[in-house]
């Protein structure tokens, strides 16, 4: 199953399935908590377990903080980088937890995605916050991997 807000999404399924694997798309938009809450209740539908999730949503962006980004985007960015993640996974690993089966990939995001760290200082905040989401998640699970 993979996720994204945009349409290409279907183009990223037809490719996928080009492999021989069997791939559902979703089009949601993860920024948002309702999104997250449509995801979750998806994969519950399904009636089947999860056995593994890759936790990898999320943007870039370009800019000095205080004079080229819109704090509407900002705060789009930590929506979707930070909170959806966080979000996600708490059902996630909350549900295999309890079935004994934890399998989470959690993508680290290059500050050099972002551009200059002193041109952009969110992707320090992204990078602390995902530092303390694996030091969590690491006291939870036997099974943590990092990409």
């Amino acid at each position: 199953m993979i996720v994204a807000e945009d349409a290409a999404i279907v183009a990223a399924r037809e490719q996928l399935q080009a492999s021989g694997s069997d791939i559902q798309a979703l089009q949601i938009d993860l920024a948002r908590a309702e999104g997250v809450e449509q995801l979750y209740e998806h994969i519950k539908r399904l009636g089947r377990s999860l056995d593994a999730a890759a936790l990898n949503a999320g943007v870039g962006g370009g800019g000095a903080f205080a004079t080229d980004t819109a704090l509407d985007d900002e705060l789009r960015l930590i929506d979707l980088n930070v909170r959806s993640t966080v979000h996600l996974a708490k059902y996630l690993v909350g549900d295999m937890v309890a079935r004994d089966e934890d399998r989470i990939l959690l993508r680290r995001r290059s500050p050099r995605r972002y551009g200059a760290p002193s041109r952009r200082p969110s992707p320090g905040a992204f990078k602390g916050a995902a530092a303390a989401q694996r030091e969590l998640l690491a006291v939870t699970l036997d099974d943590l991997a990092w990409a």
